[in-house]
C-alpha cells in the first residue's frame, strides 16, 4: 500500500525557513501593516525605532553589507574545509603503493573561464541588485497592483528554455490555481472603484498608473525571474559557490545603495515627486524632503 508522504526533510530546507523567520523578523521591526486595514504589528514601539524605520536605504545598505560579512567567512570557512579535504584524498592516495587507481587533482580558484565571462557575471549581479531596489520602491507606491500570480508562469517558461526541462501537467495544474487569485484581485479593484472607496486615491487622481504600473511590474518580475535561473545556472552548471556568490551581491549591494544615499542626501525631491509621500518620507524640520538623508539619519534630527 502506497502512501502520499512530504518526504525526507533534508539540509537545505533551513534556508527557507530561516529565510521566512527572518523577513517576519525584519517586517516586525519595521512595521508591518497590509494596506493598513489591521493594527500594526511591531516589536518595539518606541519613538526612536519608528524615526529611524523610515530610512530604508540606509538600512538596506547595512543589510548588504551584512551579506558580504558573513558571506565571506563561510566562503573562507568551506574553502579551508575543501582544502583539507582534498588534502587528505591525495595523502591516502600517496601512502597506498599497492593500489593501480591514480588521483589526478588539480588546483583551480578561477571559476570563470574568461574576462568575458566574468564581466557577464558581475552584470546578472548588478541586475539582481537594481531589481530589487526598484521592486522594493514599486511596492512603496503602486502596491496594489502587484500581480505575483504570473510569475510562477514566467520562471517555469524560463527555466524551460535554460535547462531543457520538461513541465508535467501537475505543474501546469499548480500554474493555473496560482493565476486564479489574479481574477479575484482585478474585481476587487474594479469594485472599489465602482463604489467610490477611499482606498485608491492615488489612482483616482492619476489613471495612467494603472496600466502602467502593470506593465512596468511585469517587466521587473520578468526580470527577477530570469536573474534567478540564471543565478540556479551558475550554481549548477558553472559550480559557483552560493557563499562566492552572495559576497559579490553584498558587495555591489554596499556600493549601489551607498551612492544612492550619498547622493540623496544633498539633493531635495522636487514637487512632483512630494506627490507620493512614500517616497519622500525624510524631512529636515518639517521643510526639506528627502529621499535619504544619512546627515539626518546619524545626528538624529528631524
Amino acid at each position: 500500500m502506497k502512501y502520499i508522504t512530504c518526504g525526507k526533510f533534508r539540509k537545505s530546507f533551513i534556508y527557507i525557513i530561516l529565510s521566512i523567520f527572518f523577513l517576519l523578523l525584519k517586517d516586525s521591526l519595521n512595521g508591518f501593516n497590509y494596506l493598513n486595514s489591521f493594527n500594526e504589528i511591531r516589536i518595539f514601539n518606541s519613538k526612536i525605532q519608528k524615526k529611524f524605520e523610515k530610512h530604508i536605504l540606509i538600512h538596506n545598505t547595512f543589510n548588504y553589507f551584512g551579506i558580504l560579512i558573513i558571506s565571506f567567512f563561510f566562503h573562507r570557512y568551506e574553502k579551508k574545509c575543501s582544502e583539507n579535504k582534498n588534502n587528505l584524498l591525495l595523502s591516502r592516495a600517496s601512502s597506498n603503493k599497492n593500489t593501480n587507481i591514480i588521483l589526478i587533482y588539480k588546483s583551480n580558484d578561477k571559476d570563470f573561464t574568461s574576462k568575458k565571462s566574468f564581466i557577464i557575471f558581475l552584470y546578472v549581479i548588478l541586475l539582481w541588485i537594481i531589481e530589487e531596489l526598484f521592486l522594493d520602491l514599486y511596492l512603496y507606491i503602486l502596491k496594489d497592483l502587484d500581480f505575483w500570480m504570473f510569475e510562477l508562469l514566467i520562471i517555469t517558461l524560463l527555466l524551460k528554455k535554460m535547462f531543457k526541462i520538461d513541465i508535467y501537467n501537475h505543474q501546469k495544474l499548480a500554474i493555473a490555481i496560482n493565476i486564479i487569485p489574479c481574477f479575484l484581485k482585478i474585481t476587487s479593484i474594479i469594485l472599489a472603484f465602482h463604489r467610490n472607496f477611499n482606498i485608491y486615491p492615488i489612482y483616482k487622481k492619476n489613471i495612467f498608473l494603472i496600466p502602467l504600473g502593470i506593465i512596468l511590474f511585469f517587466i521587473l518580475i520578468t526580470l527577477r525571474s530570469f536573474i534567478n535561473s540564471k543565478i540556479k545556472w551558475y550554481m549548477d552548471l558553472k559550480y559557483i559557490s552560493h557563499h562566492k556568490l552572495l559576497m559579490y551581491y553584498g558587495a555591489t549591494g554596499t556600493l549601489i545603495c551607498l551612492i544612492i544615499c550619498i547622493i540623496s542626501t544633498f539633493i531635495e525631491c522636487s514637487k512632483n515627486i512630494l506627490e507620493f509621500n512614500d517616497i519622500c518620507n525624510i524631512s529636515l524640520n518639517g521643510k526639506e524632503n528627502y529621499i535619504e538623508n544619512l546627515y539626518i539619519y546619524f545626528n538624529g534630527k528631524e
